[in-house]
């Protein structure tokens, strides 16, 4: 966290460091827009684009609070929470597909 929080920092200040974190950002969010897309009744681009920034704030969220106080969660928690609310978010009940992954797998 300490060497995300570095580069977050550096971002604000060079234009080198910008364009790198620009890059990774918006490939992620892309990749995260293609797969809602994929979704049924995701709805059009400028929709799914909505979306992916939304999901990838929670994801971001929830990724920094396991990191700066991971004592805090039980095991899982954190996943199960980003499930839930990435489902809430795109309209899909991704706990109940995480279920049958697992049921699937076992």
């Amino acid at each position: 966290m300490g060497l995300w929080a570095g580069f977050i920092h550096q971002v604000r200040r060079d234009p080198d460091m910008a364009a790198i974190h620009a890059e990774t950002y918006i490939a992620y969010r892309d990749q995260l827009q293609g797969l809602i897309a994929a979704l049924p009744g995701a709805g059009d681009a400028a929709s799914c684009r909505t979306l992916a920034i939304a999901c990838n704030g929670v994801i971001d969220g929830l990724w920094l609070e396991g990191c700066a106080l991971p004592q805090a969660f039980a095991n899982n928690e954190l996943e199960q929470i980003g499930l839930s609310a990435v489902g809430a978010i795109t309209g899909q009940d991704l706990l109940a597909c995480r279920r049958t992954q697992e049921e699937n797998t076992a």
